[in-house]
């Protein structure tokens, strides 16, 4: 499979949940795709006008298509993603979670030390004490040579729906 075919099922999954952007520059780095997610939830008593309680949940996904291996550190370290998360996420009284997703493809593979790193890549945010929610940070890396999705520990809970086999599903179901 190619990354712009990739690229292209990625779209037709996110379009009926997620406001896509295409190509955009965010902290003077260039992203193939953003998307953004959210959820509002709300209780009533009796009438839309008592609200007992009401949060929000949010999910931002930038993704980057890189088709050269590289050796060096993971591109995005902490501090690129604190300013993201200054930037993207918007923490009030109905904020309760969001995550910045950030997904990589290359058609050429990752190295084995980039991959370990994103293994062990870890960084959460609380706002205010956890009373006004948390970030957390999930790296979802695409190798579509060996049809393999590597990630981190908080990338694992979806996992599943990054794998090539899974986006070649979803293009069949629309053509």
């Amino acid at each position: 499979m190619l990354s712009k075919d990739y690229l292209k099922g990625i779209k037709i999954f996110y379009e009926g949940y997620f406001d896509i952007e295409e190509n955009i520059n965010l902290l003077g780095q260039n992203f193939d795709l953003y998307g953004l997610y959210l959820q509002k939830n709300e209780k009533y008593f009796a009438a839309k006008g008592i609200k007992i309680w009401s949060y929000e949940d949010h999910e931002h996904i930038l993704l980057k298509i890189n088709n050269t291996i590289r050796e060096e550190e993971l591109p995005y370290q902490k501090d690129f993603f604190n300013k993201a998360i200054n930037k993207l996420v918007k923490p009030d009284t109905e904020h309760r979670q969001s995550y910045l997703t950030y997904i990589e493809i290359s058609e050429k593979g990752f190295s084995e030390n980039l991959l370990d790193k994103v293994s062990n890549y870890k960084y959460s945010r609380t706002f205010a004490f956890g009373f006004k929610g948390f970030c957390d940070v999930r790296l979802v890396f695409v190798d579509l040579a060996q049809e393999e999705v590597y990630c981190n520990k908080k990338g694992d809970e979806i996992k599943n729906f990054y794998t090539p086999t899974r986006i070649k599903e979803i293009m069949s179901t629309q053509m």
